[in-house]
């Protein structure tokens, strides 16, 4: 399994980073657990050039499909039996044409090994993006009602992810103390969102081009939020893109309990975005190119007809707070600056940061972006 999540970590920046500089001064908030499982369950049907195209991009090397899938298999179930300390709903679907017959094997798989609602779909039908809608929203619980206003009727395959994730502090915010505060928006603007405080022991790292902190959720800490802030002479954009899986790797295991004094903002982030081109960019194009695409495992053969992805569609929608947000909100705490020297670090994010979420236990990065308005 761990080189599988090895995968999905590596996958995942790659996916930031090229994000990140497509859009700079936007926040972007994937999930690379759930885009990663979901383009696994095409790699399953590739063939040729499209397969090994895939393979080099999902950062899959020497993995065997077997091995992949099991793992793939273990990790979901893993998700979906234990108590991770906060509420996590991964959504994975596969719609495809009515008009290919599609292998019994290569669907029994998906289901089998993947948990995923695969289904025939007649994409050129008035409302077929309404089953699709309709399906996301009760996977997440109505947080996202619409993921499409319609679907091309040409499409022949259709990857459709949805998240949602909340989770509540191992040692939460006190609501009483949150006030608003000033956040710098990479326009030069500054708007007053409501920032939370807190102080004590709390896991911390820092280098010369920014500082960290580490938030758990839960009484069994299994999952964390890390939030890294650039320092004030280095933007976001130049974080997003120099973060590299290695640099990852050691950040993550040098954070140490200190002393200090923590004000982050609420966040409500919805985030969605379609992933072709910025796949094919990766390298992935044989899998979305009509006629080049070799999905040969996935269907029968017919004349005049291939299967090819018509596009990856994710939303990610992330909620954190103090945990009672309207509580008491007129109270507020002393800021004044001679409480400070008792204090190691103080960590002000009050300027565009990067969060990530991450299963402590397996290394695994379930959820990772740029915050550049926490109520964007």
């Amino acid at each position: 399994m761990g080189d599988v999540i090895a995968a999905q970590n590596r996958f995942g920046l790659d996916l930031y980073r090229r994000l990140a500089a497509s859009t700079p001064d936007e926040t972007v908030f994937i999930s690379p657990l759930s885009i990663h499982v979901a383009l696994t369950m095409a790699y399953n049907g590739a063939a040729g050039i499209t397969a090994e195209e895939m393979g080099q991009v999902l950062q899959l090397g020497d993995l065997s499909r077997d091995g992949l899938n099991t793992a793939v298999r273990e990790l979901l179930e893993r998700y979906g039996a234990e108590d991770l300390g906060a509420r996590l709903n991964v959504a994975n679907a596969l719609w495809y044409s009515q008009e290919l017959t599609f292998y019994q094997e290569y669907i029994e798989r998906m289901e089998e090994f993947y948990l995923a609602t695969v289904s025939p779909l007649s994409f050129k039908s008035p409302g077929s993006e309404t089953i699709v809608n309709d399906w996301v929203s009760r996977q997440t619980e109505g947080l996202i009602p619409v993921l499409f206003d319609s679907l091309d009727p040409e499409t022949v395959m259709l990857i459709v992810n949805a998240v949602y994730f909340k989770g509540e502090w191992s040692e939460p915010f006190d609501p009483a103390i949150t006030q608003p505060r000033p956040f710098h928006l990479p326009t030069g603007d500054v708007k007053q969102v409501p920032m939370m405080y807190k102080s004590g022991q709390v896991d911390y790292y820092q280098a010369e081009e920014f500082q960290a902190i580490r938030l758990p959720y839960g009484d069994e800490k299994r999952l964390a939020m890390y939030i890294f802030l650039p320092a004030e002479d280095r933007s976001l954009n130049e974080f997003a893109a120099s973060l590299t899986y290695e640099d990852w790797q050691t950040w993550t295991a040098g954070f140490r309990s200190r002393l200090g004094q923590v004000w982050l903002p609420r966040v409500e982030i919805s985030y969605k975005t379609r992933l072709a081109a910025t796949l094919q960019a990766l390298g992935m194009a044989a899998a979305f190119d009509p006629g080049r695409a070799d999905f040969g495992e996935i269907h029968e053969p017919a004349p005049g007809q291939n299967v090819y992805i018509s596009d990856v569609t994710h939303q990610a929608v992330l909620k954190v707070d103090e945990e009672g947000t309207e509580a008491a909100a007129a109270t507020s705490v002393d800021f004044a600056v001679t409480s400070l020297p008792a204090y190691e670090f103080e960590f002000v994010a009050d300027r565009p940061f990067f969060v990530a979420i991450r299963d402590e236990e397996t290394g695994a990065v379930l959820f990772l972006g740029s915050v550049f308005d926490p109520a964007a």
